[in-house]
Formats: C-alpha cells, sequence, structure tokens
C-alpha cells in the first residue's frame, strides 16, 4: 500500500491503533489523546523524542522509570541512584529506557542504575531482561544471559536519557 501512496504521491489518513504498523508505513505520525493531537511527527522523532510520558507510553517498547527531578538529577523511585539529566522540569518525572540502551555498568558512570533480574528470554539477537528497579520493572537487551535472582548494574548513553514531565 505505501508504494502506491508513495509512487501516486497521494496523501492518505490512515487510521490504526496497532503502533508498530503506524511506524512501519507511514512519514508522519499523529499521536491523540482525548481528541487532540498529542505529537504530530515523524516515526523516528516520536521514538526518539516522545512529547510527554503518554506519547511514551502509547508508542511502547519502551521502560518508564518514574522518579524526582532537581537541579539536573533524576532520582528513580525507591533508589538511592541520582542520574546525570539536561532536563529542564522539576519535580516529578518519568525515565524513558529503551531496551537497546542498556550498557554495561562501567560504560557511563553518571547514569548507572542498579536492579534485580526478574526475568530473562533469549532474542536471538539480545537476551531481554526484566529488571526490578525500586518498584517498577523494566526492559532491557543484554547481550548474555543473567539468571533472575542476579543483581545486574548497567548504564544508559546520557544521550539517550530523555527525561518527561509525569
Amino acid at each position: 500500500m505505501m508504494d502506491l501512496v508513495r509512487r501516486e504521491g497521494i496523501t492518505v489518513v490512515y487510521v490504526t491503533h496497532d503502533q508498530a504498523e503506524a511506524m512501519a508505513v507511514t512519514d508522519r505520525i499523529a499521536v491523540m489523546r482525548e481528541g487532540m493531537i498529542a505529537q504530530f511527527d515523524t516515526p523516528e522523532r516520536i521514538y526518539e523524542a516522545p512529547a510527554d510520558a503518554f506519547v511514551a507510553s502509547f508508542i511502547g517498547g519502551f521502560s518508564l522509570l518514574s522518579g524526582q527531578i532537581a537541579a539536573g538529577q533524576f532520582r528513580p523511585e525507591a533508589t538511592e541512584t541520582d542520574l546525570q539529566t539536561d532536563s529542564a522540569i522539576r519535580g516529578r518525572g518519568v525515565l524513558v529506557i529503551r531496551p537497546e540502551d542498556a550498557r554495561g555498568a562501567g560504560a557511563h558512570p553518571e547514569t548507572q542504575l542498579t536492579g534485580r533480574v526478574a526475568s530473562a528470554a533469549y532474542q536471538g539477537r539480545c537476551w531481554r531482561l526484566g529488571v526490578d528497579v525500586g518498584p517498577a520493572r523494566i526492559r532491557l537487551d543484554w547481550p548474555e544471559r543473567v539468571e533472575p535472582g542476579a543483581a545486574l548494574a548497567f548504564s544508559l548513553p546520557p544521550d539517550r536519557c530523555v527525561v518527561l514531565a509525569a
């Protein structure tokens, strides 16, 4: 369908609730919330820079870690860890974690977190881990198996640490 649309140069409004489909078949996406446009942008831009926590949770694939933001630091709930952020937001916020962004603990010490592995599922190119960080369970793609119950220290590239208002 998209080949035909592009070849003919026509404009099409395509409505779907399937986020993966929307990302794959469009050059622009309007994410709607309560009858209003929450974000209108390219699929790449929506994935890389969601406008708010609603858009991030709607697009899916992300983990959202709640916490507090103050003085350029984000502290996830029920942890003693402060992560550097360039977010100008203050107060309650959420850290958007993309599973593919997880790195070893030493890669980015300024954005290091620790959690406990709850699950591990082989995905072919990586292991998809469910990791409990404070009260939240986040999803990480990891290069090797980690046994459930084990502690895991990991980091996130600072330029990929998107913090949004809660």
